[in-house]
């Protein structure tokens, strides 16, 4: 075996190797169950079936002659079509896209059909190129405009992805666009062993070996995300803990200084008697159903937290001191009126308060953390505020809430207002 004999195998060979590695990523970030991702990771093995199905039409390609390869036509023909639609499909399931899957089909039945007719009956080997080389440059296109349209919301390393696949598809194009315009005058009879064919592998190897490089990138960076979620989600309830929701509050902080956030900090009251009475499966039921009682209410951009026990802690983003207050009410009030399991009697108490900026927010954990605590001193399940009068005063003076349930008079305010009368 000569030297360029052993290049033309090396390709087809290193493909080979690079679905292998992909599979063996996505054998790791199994076993860190990490399938609820972009993709469920099921576009690691449909970008490894990709080379793989390319692997061995290129090995076919170079070590069987012309007559040999018209006799494979179809094969040839499929292994090529079935590369483009799983690396497509790969691609969709990634970035969450429409996959076009008759479209898709419907090529790809062209581009079989039409290698069989341009092969097997007329013995054309140029038009039999051509159309392998358009359809699988009009598959891998398909997902291209919607890709490009969503490119900029999504993370460094799946921008890096999207603009490799872009490029991928253009390369394609261009091939096909080589069969169009220079393969006519070249000669056809000893293409195996051409220039321009294995410039076409070096090149095809080359982005083979950066996409593998790239998709790699993203299963680490999966990888990592994942871990940095398990570290920071509380398990029962999946609302942020400690950790994760005072690196998340800082961060917003930082990220917009002037949107008036507040802290809403939230205590279940008598916790200790619902799992004596009902047991802690239905304490642990009544934690995740407060979980979702949050998420229900919170808008985008806002957090939630489980501090420990049946302490959560809730940053959101309002206008004034009044509108934090009214959604404590609201919560308080769905709170107190939701169903919970085994008929328990559940209610809360809040404390609010407005952090400044994110110098100021371990402090306002502590003052809304004495609010709290006033409002559990006053007789429990009841909103607890800074500035109670003057937030009470302007829930009133508010147009009603668009919400399901309005709020009711704060019972701590309404102290207030009774002492200065």
């Amino acid at each position: 075996m000569d030297q360029d004999e052993l290049f033309l195998l090396m390709v087809p060979a290193c493909l080979l190797v690079l679905a292998l590695l992909l599979m063996a990523c996505r054998l790791l970030l199994n076993r860190h169950g990490l399938c609820h991702l972009p993709g469920g990771q099921e576009y690691l093995p449909l970008t490894a079936m990709s080379f793989l199905c390319v692997s061995v039409a290129l090995t076919l390609q170079t070590l069987l002659s012309n007559a040999g390869l018209a006799d494979r036509v179809v094969l040839l023909a499929l292994l090529h079509v079935i590369g483009a639609l799983a690396l497509h499909q790969a691609i969709c399931l990634r970035f969450d896209l429409e996959p076009r899957h008759r479209l898709a089909v419907g090529i790809a039945v062209l581009t079989v059909t039409g290698s069989y007719y341009f092969g097997e009956m007329r013995g054309d080997l140029l038009s039999r190129l051509t159309v392998v080389s358009a359809g699988v440059a009009a598959i891998l296109c398909l997902s291209v405009p919607d890709l490009l349209r969503q490119r900029d919301g999504i993370g460094l390393c799946d921008r890096l992805l999207a603009t490799s696949y872009v490029f991928g598809a253009g390369f394609a194009v261009l091939r096909s666009c080589w069969t169009i315009v220079i393969a006519p005058g070249a000669d056809l009879e000893d293409l195996p062993g051409s220039g321009p064919w294995k410039l076409y592998l070096a090149l095809m190897l080359f982005f083979k070996l950066w996409l593998t490089v790239v998709v790699v990138l993203v299963a680490i960076g999966d990888l990592l995300a994942s871990l940095r979620r398990q570290r920071d989600t509380d398990p029962l309830s999946g609302l942020l803990n400690r950790r994760g929701f005072q690196e998340q509050a800082e961060l917003r902080l930082r990220q917009h200084p002037g949107a008036n956030w507040h802290l809403i900090a939230v205590d279940l009251d008598h916790f200790k008697r619902i799992n004596d009475c009902h047991g802690h499966h239905t304490g642990d039921l009544v934690i995740r159903q407060l979980s979702d009682l949050f998420a229900r209410h919170l808008r985008p951009g806002q957090i939630a937290g489980r501090m420990g026990g049946e302490e959560f802690m809730l940053m959101i983003d309002a206008a004034t001191l009044a509108q934090a207050v009214s959604l404590a009410e609201i919560l308080r009030r769905a709170v107190e009126g939701a169903t919970w399991p085994d008929q328990a009697r559940v209610t809360a108490s809040f404390g609010v308060e407005q952090v400044a900026d994110a110098a100021d927010f371990h402090v306002a954990l502590r003052r809304v953390d004495t609010l709290l605590y006033e409002a559990k001193n006053q007789g429990r399940n009841r909103v607890s505020a800074a500035a109670a009068a003057a937030a009470l005063a302007a829930v009133a003076r508010a147009k009603p809430c668009t919400r399901p349930e309005a709020p009711r008079a704060l019972p701590v305010a309404e102290a207030a207002l009774a002492s200065a009368r």
